[in-house]
């Protein structure tokens, strides 16, 4: 009986420690989650109204809120992120035989929503475990520059990111391709269609969507797609394949207002670890052109020159650096 009894002790002096060496160790407690179990932790905050952002920066992950109002650190982790080579390397092996390329600064983190914040929750959602069908088909729609084709690639990133497969396909570029580059895309857990509008109307695309549309679905797929116009005004003749996009979850994408392109600099720009003024933004809002496309471009210029001259970004160095 005195030996069980100090066995007993034992263990419990044991399992104490252990459970003070995961508190004082939350990292490792971090580091046997799953992505599943990642998102499920960040989807909570959405349900408590918070006013601030989580960033899982393993993940390159932001939810909880549209406005930018800092860190919440209460769940930052450092779970390493694993990604199964051998999904990465199809993806890469695939990207470069289409000559596609994601743009590195495309994530969710680096877009400024504006009036567009419904939008960016569900095409969030559209990326988390347990989306169903009817939030798994999301149809964008707006002019060039409000974000679209930003959106689709975060969301191939964001799935790479959880280790997997989706493909982004420019449709502009890639329609002298053929339609077989949309053969066996049902691999993919997640397909982004972009510039639609540019094969609506073409007898052999429009069929070889809507038999993609259907291959998706049916193997529960994830469908992403972007167009300049909305699926009522695309020019598709096959009657089938309109009646499928109707279904899907329709957003039009707005342009941003003078104020939110302001902050949308201002966010690129803090993500560069830049500090742009409201007076400095303002001052190339009302010099610069107005596409963000191009802002974002001129901002990349001018972070390049100020690392080179060690200088801040103001009003006397941007006339010195672009001649205004």
């Amino acid at each position: 009986m005195y030996m069980i009894c100090i066995r007993i002790q034992i263990f419990i002096v044991v399992l104490t420690s252990q459970s003070f060496r995961l508190l004082r160790e939350p990292a490792r407690i971090d580091a046997g989650l799953m992505p599943g179990r990642c998102l499920h932790r960040q989807r909570n905050c959405h349900k408590t109204g918070a006013s601030t952002q989580t960033f899982d920066f393993a993940c390159g992950v932001s939810h909880c809120a549209v406005g930018f109002t800092g860190i919440n650190f209460a769940n930052f982790t450092q779970r390493p992120l694993t990604v199964p080579l051998e999904l990465f390397s199809q993806h890469e092996t695939d990207s470069a035989a289409l000559g596609v390329r994601l743009r590195d600064d495309a994530t969710f983190i680096n877009y400024y929503p504006g009036a567009n914040a419904a939008a960016l929750g569900y095409v969030e959602r559209l990326c988390e475990a347990d989306a169903g069908w009817t939030e798994s088909l999301i149809y964008l729609w707006g002019k060039h520059g409000v974000g679209r084709t930003h959106l689709l690639q975060a969301a191939c990133l964001r799935f790479e990111q959880m280790g997997e497969p989706a493909v982004y396909l420019p449709l502009a570029e890639l329609m002298d391709r053929g339609v077989e580059i949309l053969d066996n895309l049902e691999q993919y857990e997640l397909v982004c269609l972009d510039d639609l509008q540019a094969v609506a109307g073409k007898a052999d695309w429009e069929e070889a969507l809507f038999h993609l549309f259907n291959r998706l679905r049916d193997s529960g797929r994830r469908l992403l797609i972007a167009a300049s116009t909305s699926p009522r005004e695309l020019p598709v003749k096959l009657a089938d394949l309109k009646s499928r996009l109707t279904l899907a979850l329709i957003f039009q994408m707005r342009p941003l207002s003078d104020e939110d392109k302001l902050r949308a600099l201002q966010l690129r720009a803090s993500r560069r670890g830049l500090h742009l003024t409201d007076e400095v933004g303002h001052f190339i809002l009302t010099r610069g052109t107005r596409s963000m496309s191009a802002l974002f471009e001129l901002l990349e210029r001018l972070d390049q020159a100020s690392l080179q001259a060690q200088r801040k970004l103001t009003i006397p160095f941007l006339k010195e650096t672009l001649g205004w």
